[in-house]
Parts: structure tokens; sequence; C-alpha cells
């Protein structure tokens, strides 16, 4: 029994690792069904559903709200001439075609990286459990 004592830190680190795998995995789930379906809110809420039934067999070290921001910002990953989004900010400001392209779309591809650092560093940060 001495021996196996030795071994938890190794199996909190495996679970942490598995944690922040389980966070990138689900940012990418999220950005590659937004980028398919072109409908966030659509993609957002598949992507939750695979989650929540994910979530019910895996114990967390830190509070599930990490995973959904994960998808939050996953849902950010791509604005293009197919989103709404683009239009929104294309005809509101006032811009031409090409300069929501050049400014817009590389902002949304910093900000949703950004997002999963935050939604990381929450989950070691404040676990919350």
């Amino acid at each position: 029994m001495g021996d196996t004592v030795g071994y938890w830190p190794l199996v909190v680190l495996l679970i942490g690792i598995a944690a922040v795998i389980l966070q990138i995995v689900v940012f990418r789930i999220q950005a590659f069904i937004a980028l398919v379906l072109s409908a966030i809110l659509v993609a957002m809420i598949v992507t939750s559903g695979i989650t929540a039934a994910l979530l019910k067999s895996v114990v967390l070290p830190y509070h599930s709200i990490c995973i959904y921001m994960a998808i939050g910002y996953g849902s950010m990953t791509v604005s293009w001439m197919n989103d709404s989004a683009f239009w929104v900010v294309s005809e509101m400001s006032g811009f031409t075609v090409p300069q929501p392209l050049n400014s817009w779309t590389p902002t949304l591809a910093i900000m949703p990286v950004l997002g999963l650092i935050q939604a990381l560093l929450f989950s070691f940060i404040l676990p919350l459990v």
C-alpha cells in the first residue's frame, strides 16, 4: 500500500492533462461544426449536447463552465462572408466588403484563441470545484 502513494501525483497530473485536452477538443469540435454549418447557434447547441453527454461520465477537476466557455469561444473562430455577423459588422459600420475581410476576420481569428487560453487559465487558477 505504501508503494501506491508515490503514483498519486502522476495520476493528478494525467487527470489535469486530460481535462485540458477535453477543453481543446470541445473548442475544435465547436469551431468545425460552426464552419461547416455556418450557423453558430445551431453549432453551439449541437456541441453543448455532445459535451453534456460526455460530461456525465467524466469527473472534472474544475467547474464545467470552463468547458462551456471553450464552446462559446470556439463559436467565434470563423467569420467569413457566409456568416451573418460578418454582414452585421460590415453594414453597421459602413465598410466596403474588403474592409471587414481585412479587419473583422483577423480579429475573430485572434479572439477565440485568447478566450481558450482564458478558459484554460480559469480551470487552473479558479477551479470552483
